[in-house]
């Protein structure tokens, strides 16, 4: 079964809501769901939590790149960026190490956290770039749709649903090749699922990639590329 990071909450107050009382249910975005679980249970929640950094970190170890290789893909998508900053964008962000498996020493993380912050601008510059570099720089046929990225209007919590549809088209992987990278990372899902994935933002059958689905997406991909 597909495990989507939106999920329903449905909170029961001890002493003040009888047990038998039907809770309202929400859906949230799965970044808010793990700030409230936290605070309400003071637990870190293991790993779970992604931002744009940490994807292009990941980005580069899946796809087995150097750090030169980083700047030439970041000019083919339109941004000019010297090696130290990409090699700072590479840096994790100081507010995501509390989600990470293992532990850190707080003095190593003060002097890590010279980071340069990837925005979504950013990080799609570097998939447009990943596309031209694997397929060449082709312009639109008239009628054809430009290459899927993120709008102003649309909401930037798809950002992971973009990721996706960029790495199929540089890559060109087929649905069933996106279900073989999901599986070796342990995850099994039905065509119906994914192709929810990427559909287009507003379809009624559009699903969010939440962060849990978008990492086991890029821990199968290395697994294929690295071995």
């Amino acid at each position: 079964m597909f495990q989507h990071d939106n999920v329903r909450l449905g909170l029961i107050v001890s002493g003040e809501i009888p047990k038998d009382y039907l809770c309202t249910s929400v859906v949230l975005p799965n970044r808010n769901i793990h700030a409230i679980m936290e605070v309400l249970f003071k637990k870190d929640l293991g790993g779970l939590w992604m931002d744009n950094n940490d994807i292009l970190i990941r980005l580069r170890y899946a796809l087995d790149l150097r750090d030169t290789d980083m700047v030439k893909i970041f000019k083919l998508g339109g941004a000019e960026l010297t090696l130290e900053q990409v090699r700072k964008l590479l840096i994790k962000s100081k507010e995501t190490y509390r989600y990470n498996d293992e532990g850190d020493d707080h003095d190593e993380i003060e002097e890590k956290d010279e980071n340069i912050k990837c925005k979504n601008s950013t990080l799609e510059a570097f998939l447009n770039g990943f596309i031209i570099l694997k397929r060449g720089k082709q312009d639109p046929k008239p009628g054809q749709p430009e290459l899927p990225g993120l709008k102003k209007s649309e909401n930037p919590n798809n950002i992971n649903n973009m990721m996706l549809k960029k790495l199929k088209i540089a890559l060109s992987l087929t649905s069933d090749d996106v279900l073989d990278i999901l599986e070796k990372a342990g995850v099994i899902v039905t065509k119906g699922e994914l192709s929810a994935l990427f559909r287009k933002e507003g379809h009624k059958n559009y699903k969010e990639c939440g962060d849990q689905n978008a990492r086991n997406f890029l821990k199968g991909l290395a697994l294929k590329i690295r071995g």
